[in-house]
């Protein structure tokens, strides 16, 4: 087996190269033969130049299995022990670098403590594909080697607490601009670069920056991160860090960082974060008493009531909603609707009259309390026979309506959320931007506070029900060094002074559903308006698509559905050969693949909506359905096309519109290369173990 660091001298150059795929974790077997490796290279006389770098990429920090075995110590005296000895081998590096020219070489991932490796050295050269940051706040702690001194040290404070406080990422050329960097070069280059650049580069001394203002401490945007943030205390441990670390010798403050380091990590809420990402679960306790037991069986059937209860309401739910289609949603209304693109508003008022709009929200506003599965049936019911009203119905009460009734305040729900299940005001959503599409957070839409009130500039793009609505989710940047962390929502009015919107696409399908840009000029936005807190619009957001997906995918099973039933009423008249083509066998397997497709969806879709109306987590769920049934759908559609023939590439037959609205399924709510993307998150997340549902 390969040493997990490797040693190569060439004269007077020493290369130390980190070799433990597939991440360059620094296990602890990586940090003792790094040690080695360093204290060789110090004593060899011969060697002036030290190149630190990794194979395929430079590290992505400690091992968190073995932070986790020093949570599970108990004990922060022994836990600081551990980590003095690590401390001392970025220490090392630093001291080697007052005498010797120490370059870090990077390439792809440089985090958490291969960060601060890095930032030991005199100087960073990385690639355009590298990617940094301290990611250590995701897990429920905080850096432990030197995160929290060094890195605002050197680009400042400002800078580096958003960067500590998110445990998100910046590419190289931010990290350029904000002097963490010292150049940037292609992909491919690297090793040629280090090589001339230690030709001509000298030994210097790492030159650290003072704190200069306290203020950045107090900041709404810094608020509003710690209270949103998962975990709060290592938050604070990491402001206080930085803060009271910043004002002492530097070795001093280092043995600060250990200090907080290590009482943090055994408490539960770090171990619980630490068992999240390991994929850890603690068993149940068991009920050992019969008075216990019998208890328990009492409300498992109280829940078994409720539950026979809440299916007795979906039922009558569905059959509401498919008398309202079968009267109202005729094939020559829904016709019409598309050849003058808008929708009814007879049609929306009676919607909202029925309680439809009020489905899945709690009854204290109006709602049905029926969650996601209820959901769900609504938007299957609606897709079977309209695309463009489901569309206008989903963006209204999925996407505008759901991030009020999760994170609005009581205000905002009584006079946002009843009116919209009212039917009094409709609601759009805005996130997407003309260069932020996939990419949904880079975001340039800002919000900047001004005498108590936030003044909103920006372009949205493609906002469904945007010309139309009275009121818009608006996602904007309050603090563009926090990224993710800085985003905020907003509840806009359409008729506040600012806001226009353009002509409406013209679409290749959904024509009745309006689509268009939103340009916010100098809007200005009441405090009381602002949805949750500064810094949660991205969890808002992500939170709100989620739910959207899963919903999406219980629309593309209601036009499969209906594609499939239509099919088969052709099918069975239609004549070919002397018999009906559903008496020739190639057509009954394709009846046998979409009917296998549309179960595989509905059993799928349904299980995700209970979980989710459990408070169970669903993103996996939520992305994996929108991927396959959004694909699965449309090859139903096409399918059912197929079976018509020439006929089903006519306008007059709807089979051919729903073809064409199917389309956009695929891109909706995040495409599906972004669904594919998370699942292998997921994937990569679990060691490419697949947990047994059972």
């Amino acid at each position: 087996m390969a040493d997990a660091v490797e040693l190569i001298k060439k004269e007077n150059l020493a290369i130390i190269q980190i070799v433990n795929p597939p991440r360059n974790v620094l296990a602890s077997n990586v940090l003792f033969k790094l040690k080695e490796c360093l204290e060789n290279v110090r004593q060899d006389s011969c060697i002036h130049n030290i190149v630190l770098t990794g194979k395929g990429l430079f590290s992505t920090g400690a091992s968190v299995e073995e932070i986790y075995q020093l949570a599970q110590m108990g004990d922060p005296a022994k836990v600081q022990g551990l980590l003095t000895q690590a401390n001392e081998i970025v220490n090392m590096i630093e001291n080697l670098a007052k005498a010797k020219l120490v370059v870090a070489a990077i390439e792809r991932y440089c985090l958490g403590g291969g960060n601060e490796i890095a930032m030991a050295c005199n100087y960073r050269i990385a690639t355009e594909n590298a990617m940094f940051g301290q990611p250590e706040i995701k897990l429920g702690i905080i850096p432990g080697m030197g995160g929290t001194q060094r890195l605002p040290r050197l680009i400042g404070a400002d800078k580096a607490l958003p960067i500590l406080l998110s445990g998100g990422m910046i590419t190289a050329s931010e990290a350029k601009e904000y002097g963490l960097v010292t150049e940037v070069v292609p992909d491919n280059q690297l090793a040629k670069y280090v090589k001339e650049f230690i030709k001509s580069a000298c030994v210097k001394e790492i030159v650290y920056k003072q704190l200069s203002d306290e203020t950045i401490f107090e900041t709404d945007s810094i608020k509003g991160v710690v209270e949103n943030s998962k975990f709060p205390d290592a938050c604070r441990m990491i402001i206080q860090a930085v803060r009271d670390g910043m004002k002492m010798e530097l070795n001093e403050a280092l043995a600060l960082e250990q200090n907080l380091f290590a009482n943090l990590v055994v408490a539960d809420k770090a171990r619980c974060g630490l068992e999240t990402f390991l994929g850890i679960k603690k068993e149940p306790s068991h009920v050992k008493v019969s008075a216990g037991k019998e208890k328990k069986q009492e409300t498992k059937q109280e829940e078994q009531n409720s539950e026979d209860d809440i299916i007795e309401m979906l039922q009558m739910t569905r059959e509401s909603i498919r008398e309202f289609a079968a009267r109202r949603l005729t094939d020559v209304n829904v016709e019409k609707m598309e050849e003058e693109e808008r929708i009814f508003p007879e049609i929306i008022q009676e919607m909202a009259q029925s309680g439809f709009f009020g489905i899945p929200f709690n009854e204290k506003y109006g709602g049905s309390g029926l969650g996601k599965t209820g959901y769900c049936v609504f938007l299957e019911e609606i897709s079977r026979k309209h695309g463009s009203l489901a569309t206008v119905a989903g963006a209204h009460m999925g996407l505008a309506l759901t991030p009020i009734s999760l994170f609005g305040t009581e205000a905002q729900k009584e006079k946002y959320l009843k009116a919209g299940i009212e039917g009094a005001m409709l609601g759009a959503f805005a996130l997407t931007e003309p260069n932020a599409g996939s990419d949904a957070f880079s975001l340039s839409t800002t919000a900047e506070k001004k005498d108590g009130k936030w003044i909103l500039n920006g372009s949205k793009q493609f906002i469904t029900n945007g010309n139309v609505a009275d009121f818009i989710i608006v996602f904007a940047q309050t603090n563009r060094d926090l990224k993710n962390a800085g985003i905020a929502a907003f509840i806009v009015e359409r008729s506040w002074k600012g806001i226009s919107t353009g002509e409406p696409e013209k679409k290749m399908g959904l024509h009745a559903s309006k689509t268009v840009n939103v340009t916010l000029e100098d809007v200005e936005i009441p405090q009381e308006n602002l949805l949750g807190t500064v810094g949660q619009g991205y969890k808002i957001a992500m939170i709100t698509l989620n739910g959207g997906r899963l919903s999406l995918a219980a629309g593309c099973l209601g036009v499969a559905k209906e594609a499939f039933e239509l099919a088969f009423n052709y099918a069975s008249q239609r004549q070919q050969f002397k018999k009906s083509l559903l008496e020739q066998q190639i057509i009954q397997q394709y009846f046998a693949e979409m009917r296998a497709k549309i179960h595989m969806m509905e059993v799928g879709i349904y299980a995700a909506a209970k979980k989710a109306d459990k408070g169970e987590d669903f993103r996996m769920e939520a992305a994996v359905l929108k991927l396959m049934c959004s694909e699965m759908s449309e090859e139903v559609i096409d399918t059912a096309l197929q079976i018509f023939g020439g006929y089903g590439y006519i306008r007059e037959y709807k089979i051919e519109r729903m073809l064409r609205d199917a389309r956009i399924n695929r891109i909706f709510e995040g495409t599906n290369e972004i669904q594919k993307l998370d699942i292998f998150k997921n994937v990569f997340k679990n060691g490419g173990k697949i947990n047994p549902l059972i």
